[in-house]
């Protein structure tokens, strides 16, 4: 015996579409009546922005008596630069920025770096010269000056290095298929960014299954003042 479908079939929205929740994250849901195939055919695919500032997070298709259906969607709030965020593929992203401290020569700095001559003679010259912060060349004595000797007064101290940060921005993606790793070793812009005049190589992409058969993927980049082309070649 063939199913009768009685009144209207139309897909269209039922009252409690529109049910918005303010949160970290905004949400919204959308509710869709009709039949069946109809609305499995409009059924959302992940991503979407079906509402100006919002996207499809899921959606939840229920079937009801009469061929009729009932099409649940849950939109969350779609942020400027989500889509670079979120590699494409991935069900959801998290990122982490962790300011790396390194220590660097006081020589590197630029204050410092103008005077390579006047330091190395410093430094190899005779103890009682050395505390007066005077060196030699072409046997006579000079007194040292500028960047040279705030760097010598610093490193008779013993302090020869100094605290630098730098940043590393890590994304930890989960995927249902395995993804394939990509630009590992180059040069190239991360999902997001400090201030800064960073340039950043990408130095990890791991990837691990895990007991559910979904993929974890961490991907990293590294900052720097500059990474060489000529060593490293470009995304």
């Amino acid at each position: 015996m063939a199913t009768k479908n009685k009144g209207n079939t139309a897909v269209r929205e039922t009252w409690e579409s529109g049910t918005r929740v303010r949160a970290d994250i905004d949400t919204m849901e959308l509710v869709k009546t009709g039949l069946y195939a109809d609305l499995q055919a409009q059924q959302p695919s992940k991503g979407a922005e079906l509402v100006t500032g919002y996207e499809v997070e899921s959606s939840r298709l229920i079937p009801r008596r009469g061929l009729l259906g009932e099409l649940r969607i849950n939109l969350v709030e779609k942020f400027p630069d989500s889509t670079t965020q979120k590699p494409v593929g991935s069900i959801r992203s998290t990122i982490e920025i962790d300011m790396v401290q390194l220590d660097k020569p006081i020589l590197s700095l630029e204050q410092f770096s103008g005077y390579p001559e006047m330091i190395e003679l410093w430094k190899a010259g005779p103890a009682d010269l050395k505390v007066k912060y005077k060196y030699i060349k072409d046997k006579v004595v000079y007194d040292m000056a500028g960047g040279a000797l705030a760097a010598a007064k610093l490193m008779l101290k013993g302090t020869d290095s100094y605290l630098a940060f730098n940043p590393v921005i890590s994304r930890t993606s989960i995927y249902k298929s395995r993804p394939t790793p990509a630009d590992y070793g180059k040069i190239c812009t991360p999902p997001i960014t400090v201030p800064g005049d960073w340039v950043y190589l990408k130095t990890a992409d791991r990837i691990t299954q895990q007991a559910d058969n979904t993929y974890v993927r961490t991907e990293q980049w590294t900052g720097a003042d500059e990474w060489s082309t000529d060593l490293y070649g470009s995304a």
